[in-house]
């Protein structure tokens, strides 16, 4: 994967998925457990969403050092980037606050290769000083949408006031090619099944796993948005094997973008209900606009059963 988190919540748990992530292989979608089916559903893949192999070129790409952007007096510079970080690839970034006040920079809506992944950047400067700092791009999120090689990096930068949180702007979305080869396409996995495409969005229920689950049990998504707006994807009132239970999913997706996500549910909240295994999922899909959290669709019960 890549999402408006709150940064106290990023702060309080990036650490437990960093340390979850390490020590664990990561496998393609079709590798992690149970295959889903839909219960009374109509919807069905399309003959052309075959799944695609992962791409196998790797190599470390480079970037030519650019100004990002210079904008009220922040001008944030983009030098080169790491490969070699522990969490995953780095842009080194110098951050200039010629304002008056203190601010802090921080990246939205980030993704890679036209897949949202989750960027670690929240960077303060002082009025007149400089700043060295990276952008951390996780590798998890890159593993699991099959990137291997990085040629388009987009996000944008939300700039405000360090001591009163108060939005200064945002900058308009940033594109960064690398030197990658121009013939270069990632590959998309679309396998799964088919639970919902209306208006330009697609969701796809992946596979299910019940063991390398750090929270519980995972249930992996494929989300492609083509409805020319930025738009968030979660559940309502869901039950597992006829418990209602909630799960913890958020799903945001920039416009023109695709995620690849999971529903979690937490082991406390199984073992509640007695439940060993996943056999059947009920829900509703709630999509709303981020940035006006109007609602686009809520959904008829979709029932999804797993093999």
């Amino acid at each position: 994967m890549k999402k408006n988190k709150l940064f106290a919540i990023i702060t309080s748990l990036v650490l437990l998925l960093t340390i979850a992530s390490c020590g664990k292989s990561q496998s393609s979608s079709s590798e992690k457990g149970k295959e889903a089916n839909v219960v009374e559903q109509n919807n069905k893949p399309s003959e052309d969403e075959a799944p695609q192999a992962a791409p196998i070129l790797g190599k470390n790409v480079a970037v030519d050092e650019q100004v990002l952007f210079n904008q009220n007096g922040i001008v944030v510079t983009l030098k080169s980037i790491d490969h070699s970080a522990w969490l995953g690839p780095e842009l080194k970034v110098l951050v200039e606050n010629n304002g008056d006040r203190g601010v802090t920079v921080a990246t939205r809506n980030s993704s890679v290769n036209g897949v949202m992944v989750d960027t670690w950047f929240v960077c303060s400067v002082e009025p007149g000083k400089k700043a060295n700092d990276t952008i951390t791009m996780f590798k998890t999120d890159l593993e699991q949408a099959g990137i291997t090689t990085i040629n388009e990096i987009e996000f944008y930068f939300h700039v405000y006031d360090s001591s009163t949180w108060e939005s200064i702007f945002d900058t308009s979305i940033i594109t960064i090619l690398t030197d990658a080869d121009a013939s270069y396409i990632q590959q998309y996995d679309t396998s799964g099944t088919l639970i919902y495409e209306d208006e330009g969005l697609t969701v796809i229920i992946q596979s299910i796993d019940d063991k390398d689950s750090f929270w519980g049990t995972d249930i992996y998504v494929y989300v492609e948005n083509r409805t020319g707006s930025d738009v968030t994807v979660t559940l309502r009132n869901t039950s597992v094997n006829g418990f209602m239970i909630d799960p913890l999913f958020y799903c945001e997706v920039a416009s023109g973008k695709r995620a690849y996500d999971s529903i979690t549910f937490l082991e406390s909240y199984l073992e509640e209900n007695d439940i060993d295994s996943i056999d059947s999922m009920e829900f509703s899909l709630h999509i709303y606009d981020s940035g006006t959290w109007r609602t686009i669709k809520d959904t008829d019960v979709i029932t999804v059963t797993f093999d």
